[in-house]
């Protein structure tokens, strides 16, 4: 066996010279350039290694057989799938002549890597080694030795990334040994950046508020802000909540005239390994928060995959699963629409839907997944429009008030109040529809406020919180204990 001591230790020795990896550093650089900047994506969300990165290495010292040394990646590496790698020449010692006719193997993969450096399937400090019988003038000192996958030194092998997006992805050479295993710095390398670390999936979900009209018994969707407010105060126009850009009501084409809500979800793979399949699962949240899925009852949700399938689907956690996609850079973005029709006979509650994207697989006919994304995100809010609120701050059963309420609107309009009383009880109170542009007078010690207020056990004191579905005009009244009348100012939300 070839021993590098055979070749530098005696004059070294002789010489009482120590050989310093600094001063005697290789290089390691991309295409056999020197010069050349490395700028590609390396995808840490597909299984697949991505891009090439052409890597050559130049011993600064004549490259002895036997030797070895690794290949110390950060924030990447090779696929674990290579389990053959060759070190490769031009044959007739010309670098700049070098190619798959014009080649000699002079080396190749020893060890895919130790204990803890093979992570997610990703080599991150191979180890290479020079054949022993490796012709000894193709690798002097400044041969560019280039790394590939097969024995015809066609094809470099490519590299996955790892960790987060946006990371530098490195490579030197480290760890020179001799064919005794003795440290030799003299092939340690510069540390080469070969780019960026990206996410190949982007999903983003545009976020609609679903308006729910409180004129139609909050049994389905408007597409209508209705003027709302009290003695001409127009209310703050509904804004999104949720996070994401604000949706529009559309109605839905070629069936009937019911006024759905859409989510639109568009999914752009930067990689070129097309995504075949992925999962969605919907929940839907009150308020508060809390999964409501029971609370939620709907004609039907439809998922919509543009120019292909469309699956009907209840709101309930479970998987539904998108097939036949074909999802790749070439192809651009694929579009799904999440499509909600309300069944007109059930209350739609207030609250918001999420959905979880998941299992994107570029081989749904083979088993695992390998795309590396799962999140979960607002698909649509769902909220009250057209609705008033106002607040009567103070009636009282013993000193007679009323409140006189005129509706502004062509339509019949709805209306409840909730009765609050100074110990903090409250108690709902239905009330009769309004006609377009007609009066109402409700009234402390009798009528519906009164009754309800009695049935519940409430004090004589009371804040009225009244809600309509419309614009209107209100005064409220009350008698002093002295005699005369008392104007109430109402107040609403401006």
């Amino acid at each position: 066996m070839n021993n590098i001591i055979s070749k530098v230790a005696a004059s070294v020795l002789l010489a009482g010279i120590v050989i310093s990896g600094v001063n005697a550093a290789s290089t390691l650089v991309v295409d056999g350039n020197v010069s050349k900047a490395q700028k590609d994506k390396f995808y840490i969300d597909m299984a697949k290694a991505s891009s090439e990165a052409n890597l050559t290495f130049i011993p600064k010292v004549n490259a002895t057989p036997g030797s070895g040394f690794t290949l110390k990646f950060e924030n990447g590496g090779y696929s674990d799938e290579e389990t053959q790698m060759f070190l490769c020449v031009a044959k007739d010692a010309n670098d700049s002549n070098f190619s798959s006719a014009n080649s000699a193997v002079v080396g190749n993969l020893f060890s895919q890597g130790q204990t803890g450096t093979i992570i997610n399937h990703t080599l991150t400090a191979p180890q290479f080694q020079f054949k022993n019988d490796a012709n000894e003038s193709l690798i002097d000192a400044g041969t560019h030795v280039f790394f590939r996958t097969d024995s015809e030194c066609k094809n470099p092998p490519k590299i996955k990334g790892l960790g987060s997006s946006c990371l530098s992805v490195t490579a030197q050479v480290i760890n020179g040994v001799t064919t005794q295993g003795t440290s030799y710095p003299d092939y340690d390398t510069n540390t080469m950046t070969l780019g960026e670390t990206a996410k190949a999936i982007h999903v983003a979900c545009s976020v609609p508020v679903c308006k729910i009209s409180v004129a139609k018994d909050m049994k389905e969707f408007t597409k209508d802000d209705v003027a709302s407010g009290i003695n001409k105060i127009v209310a703050e126009t509904n804004v999104d909540e949720a996070s994401g850009d604000t949706g529009k009501i559309s109605d839905c084409p070629g069936c009937d005239q019911t006024v759905t809500c859409i989510t639109n979800i568009e999914i752009n793979n930067s990689s070129d390994t097309p995504v075949e399949g992925l999962k969605l699962a919907l929940n839907f949240y009150n308020d508060k928060g809390e999964l409501a899925n029971d609370t939620l009852k709907l004609k039907n949700v439809s998922i919509k995959l543009e120019d292909n399938e469309t699956k009907e689907y209840t709101i309930d956690g479970s998987v539904v699963k998108m097939t036949g996609l074909d999802l790749n850079e070439s192809k651009g973005i694929e579009k799904i629409k999440v499509v909600y029709t309300p069944d007109e006979t059930n209350v739609i509650p207030t609250g918001l839907v999420k959905g979880r994207i998941y299992d994107l697989d570029t081989n749904t006919s083979k088993a695992g997944i390998d795309v590396t994304y799962d999140e979960v995100k607002n698909f649509a809010l769902f909220k009250l429009t057209g609705q008033t609120e106002f607040v009567v701050p103070y009636m009282n059963r013993d000193y007679r008030t009323f409140v006189k309420i005129t509706s502004q609107v062509n339509s019949t309009m709805k209306m409840s109040a909730v009765i609050t009383d100074k110990a903090g009880r409250s108690t709902e109170v239905p009330l009769n529809d309004l006609g377009a542009k007609k009066t109402v007078y409700l009234f402390s010690d009798h009528g519906p406020l009164y009754d309800a207020a009695q049935a519940a056990g409430l004090d004589n004191a009371w804040t009225v919180k009244f809600s309509t579905s419309g614009s209107v005009t209100v005064d409220a009244y009350m008698k002093s204990p002295n005699g005369g009348d008392r104007r109430i100012e109402a107040f609403g939300k401006k």
